[in-house]
């Protein structure tokens, strides 16, 4: 106790010092009691995972049952809808790349005698080779369905002549009907070339997933639906056109999307009003003839063309009283010395007033979309 007393500040350090030491070793032992029940907790759960994940569940013979009829159920579904799919394309049909022009030079013939046969009026076609040239005023001066590459030169491939085959068919049905439909001309027919005609392979048919083992790289995804643009433009009046749109938007042929619609009239000045700016001008008076007094307005004046042309017409002349219907008056007698008065001259008769909306000409462009639905194979 007296070395206490008089080491105080050494007795409190290592009194300090001992407590320190003490607590430090208690929450190193409690720290270490946690460390050791979280490990073998994260032992547990990761045997148990390792378990679950290398687990072979015995299979349950009801759900194999509701899995093969879920599975059943769902290629019966995709199996119908391709079947009306396919009722909406035009189907495939290979051929040769030397059938494939002859078959090309037939259809840009037939089109053009079909459009010969609708406007007989034209001049008859000259002739180009083997193959009759339509009258300019319908279809454009050797037109050839925007095919005129080969019209000397055979596609790639028999995929390519395949594949070109089956869109000259949707050209021609879109040919066809614009000339039944009686456009006055054709101005515009391009259609969008195909992957084929370059080269390029094919996008390969879209299959169902699940075919590979777990691990391998997926492939490339195919499209389920393809598609090839074609623009038209024609000059025509609107009962064309409204035949025209509603036969390509629902046709059961071919699929097609009009993805964009311009129409616009060929005329930009606007109809005259009852047609009294196409009217002849007024004689004017002889020489030495008193004006004539204007006609006021009268309130029962109206700008219809019924009323201007009952206003316009002249007023029958009223026979003097005791004159005899039937029998032509005398004329008065001229004053001694006084000329002979002019005869009246006739005044040319109004222009009928015009009415032209519904009947002008309207300029359209629509660009259309071919589609195709390859078809799904369900594995």
């Amino acid at each position: 106790m007296n070395w206490i007393k008089e080491n105080k500040f050494l007795a409190g350090f290592l009194g300090v010092l001992l407590l320190g030491v003490l607590g430090g070793g208690w929450l190193t032992w409690s720290a270490y009691g946690k460390y050791d029940e979280t490990s073998q907790t994260f032992e547990k759960e990761a045997r148990e995972y390792n378990r679950l994940r290398t687990l072979k569940p015995y299979p349950d013979q009801k759900n194999l049952a509701e899995l093969k009829n879920a599975k059943d159920g769902f290629a019966a579904s995709i199996m119908s809808l391709q079947k009306t799919l396919a009722a909406l394309v035009l189907p495939n049909e290979e051929l040769k790349t030397q059938e494939f022009q002859d078959r090309l030079n037939k259809t840009v013939l037939a089109v053009r005698t079909r459009a010969a046969k609708v406007a007989p009026s034209t001049p008859a076609p000259a002739a180009l080779g083997a193959v009759a040239v339509a009258p300019l005023k319908l279809l454009p001066d050797r037109f050839y369905l925007d095919f005129d590459r080969y019209q000397n030169e055979l596609p790639r491939t028999e995929m390519a002549a395949t594949a070109l085959n089956r869109q000259l068919k949707a050209l021609e049905f879109v040919a066809n009907e614009l000339i039944d439909a009686k456009i006055d001309a054709l101005t515009l027919f391009k259609r969008g070339a195909l992957p084929e005609e370059s080269g390029s392979p094919a996008p390969p048919p879209p299959r169902a997933s699940g075919g590979k083992g777990r691990g391998s790289a997926p492939g490339p995804a195919a499209p389920l639906v393809v598609k090839h643009t074609l623009e038209i433009g024609f000059v025509s009046d609107p009962t064309a056109f409204r035949r025209v749109l509603n036969t390509l938007s629902s046709t059961k042929k071919q699929f097609f999307i009009v993805r964009s619609l311009q129409v616009r009239n060929l005329e930009t000045k606007g109809p005259s009003r009852g047609g009294l700016e196409d009217a002849p001008p007024a004689p004017e008076p002889p020489p030495g003839a008193p004006p004539a007094d204007p006609v006021p307005p009268t309130p029962t004046q109206s700008s219809t063309p019924e009323i201007l042309l009952a206003q316009a017409a002249p007023a029958r002349p009223v026979p003097p009283a005791g004159v005899v219907k039937g029998t032509v008056p005398a004329a008065p007698a001229a004053a001694p010395g006084a000329l002979p008065a002019a005869a009246p001259e006739a005044q040319p008769p109004l222009a009928p007033p015009k009415y032209i909306v519904g009947e002008e000409k309207i300029v359209v462009i629509i660009k259309l979309e071919i589609v195709d639905f390859p078809v799904v194979q369900i594995k």
